[in-house]
């Protein structure tokens, strides 16, 4: 593995702090506005238009962790970094002094270019840190996201119920200052590299409207129903998709090198990814449907969602705490048994939850266990990609896997929604809302431990990282934006 001068301790320490905060500014940002729906709700009514604060949000978010992340391996992951934690600052000012809900919801869209915050900080990681320090930096910056997205549920309730619902902004752009400079300061400067590659500009004209229209399908499906005009946007999703496909295929120099998806390990680690975005990472929604549902439906537990999202809060903590344990174990014994270990424990969870759904404190232990194992597993994902990706495509492997994860979580949303409404229950002296029944969850957590098993069982064949190079793309078999790594090692790095 080929990367700039390993950085000296200090100096790695520093960088990787630096990168914490930045992933944390990101994910506080995806999370925070959850708690201040109800707000502005009250305040703008309009509820298919506030229900754009979260879409516009992920929609530009899914395009930058791809399209973005390959600008950083071609311009520089230090330079597009500082660029989006910019984005990210303005976004939230936008929002925050917006007069109107159309302005917000702007706002909320140009904070979405922090989408590829995680695969350009993981770039740097790869490019500038000792191997013998590569999988703990990795697992740090990678489990931060759990701390940023529990601060952002967190402290964007106390906002909200205490001095109003613009302020989460504030935060955020207080956040996206603080981690503009610690990134200015502490991300390595390097020479400006010029790159003789041709700028593939119809490849991400191509990739973010049919990103965009498949996200914005499930999506429209899961909130109206499955009409006519959720069914047109993932048909135009997929016939954008296709072409786009082919003409990437074609080129020498590609935005996004789909042939890179071959690759054994990278392959593997996409496909357990997938299954595991589909039923693992539902995991903690799903407890928190549970806390949540009213003790009268005989399923459920009855909190509020702040003392639900509380509960939960020691599990991100934990998560993150426990993030230099991933990085030990997977030196210790190889990413990919991280993944299946996580699995492992996380299958144990979800059985055991199937029989024990009415202990609030036998919930919450098993819901905390699970958390942990989701952790690690999310942690060692990024471990094997950073390994196994070429030195001049890191971030723009990790962006593609961003997306997919985030197209695959849609769609294991909507498939546990469908589930849980197999089996509900009412009562009109409770209002006319349906809940889910005590059958319906435990077939919902038996569906995710099938998932658990499913991703264990193909993280099992992912080729360890020491034999990364023997896993089916030798230098000289590589398509040519990839054989021409050697191009990318010697110039002076700025990515």
């Amino acid at each position: 593995m080929s990367t700039d001068s390993p950085l000296s301790k200090g100096a790695t320490i520093a960088m990787v702090a630096a990168l914490v905060v930045a992933e944390v500014t990101a994910s506080f940002e995806t999370s925070m506005v959850f708690t201040s729906v109800k707000a502005i709700l009250q305040e703008y009514g309009r509820p298919a238009t506030v229900g754009w604060l979260l879409s516009s949000y992920l929609l530009i978010a899914a395009a930058s962790a791809a399209v973005c992340s390959r600008l950083g391996d071609m311009f520089g992951r230090r330079n597009l970094l500082l660029l989006l934690l910019g984005c990210s600052f303005a976004g939230s000012l936008i929002s925050a002094f917006a007069p109107t809900l159309e302005g917000v919801i702007f706002g909320r869209a140009v904070q979405g270019f922090a989408g590829a915050v995680l695969p350009l900080a993981l770039g740097l990681i790869r490019q500038h840190v000792a191997p013998s320090r590569l999988n703990m930096s990795v697992a740090v910056v990678a489990a931060s996201a759990s701390l940023g997205s529990g601060l952002g549920i967190i402290v964007g309730g106390v906002i909200v119920d205490t001095i109003g619902w613009r302020h989460i902004f504030s935060a955020s752009a207080t956040l996206s200052a603080i981690s503009f400079v610690a990134a200015f300061l502490a991300a390595p400067r390097s020479a400006r590299v010029r790159s003789a590659e041709r700028l593939d500009i119809v490849g991400g004209l191509l990739f973010v409207p049919a990103i965009a229209a498949l996200l914005l399908g499930i999506s429209t499906g899961h909130e109206r129903g499955w009409d006519v005009l959720s069914w047109g946007l993932l048909a135009a999703s997929a016939v954008l998709l296709t072409v786009w496909l082919f003409h990437e295929l074609r080129q020498a120099s590609p935005l996004i090198d789909v042939r890179l998806l071959a690759k054994r390990s990278i392959a593997l680690t996409n496909i357990a990814g997938a299954i595991a975005a589909i039923g693992v990472l539902q995991f903690s929604q799903l407890v928190l449907l549970l806390l949540q549902q009213p003790l009268w439906t005989g399923a459920g537990l009855g909190l509020s969602a702040t003392l639900a999202a509380m509960v939960k809060a020691p599990g991100n903590i934990i998560t993150t705490a426990a993030s230099p344990v991933w990085g030990y174990l997977s030196n210790r014994f190889g990413a990919s048994r991280l993944i299946m270990g996580g699995m492992a424990v996380l299958t144990a969870c979800c059985v055991l939850l199937i029989f024990e759904q009415d202990t609030l404190w036998a919930v919450v232990g098993i819901a905390l266990i699970g958390t942990v194992a989701v952790s690690s597993a999310y942690a060692a994902f990024p471990m094997v990609l950073v390994r196994a990706a070429p030195l001049g495509r890191i971030s723009e492997t990790l962006g593609v896997s961003s997306v997919i994860r985030s197209v695959f979580m849609a769609v294991g949303s909507q498939g546990m929604l469908v589930v849980l409404a197999t089996s509900t229950v009412s009562n009109p002296a409770f209002g006319a809302a349906e809940f889910p029944t005590a059958a319906a969850y435990k077939l919902m957590f038996g569906l995710l431990a099938a998932t658990c098993i499913g991703t264990l069982l193909v993280a099992a064949i992912i080729p360890r990282e020491d034999d990364a190079s023997d896993d089916g793309a030798e230098p000289s078999k590589l398509p040519a934006s990839s054989a021409s790594e050697g191009s990318w090692r010697q110039a002076p790095a700025g990515h």
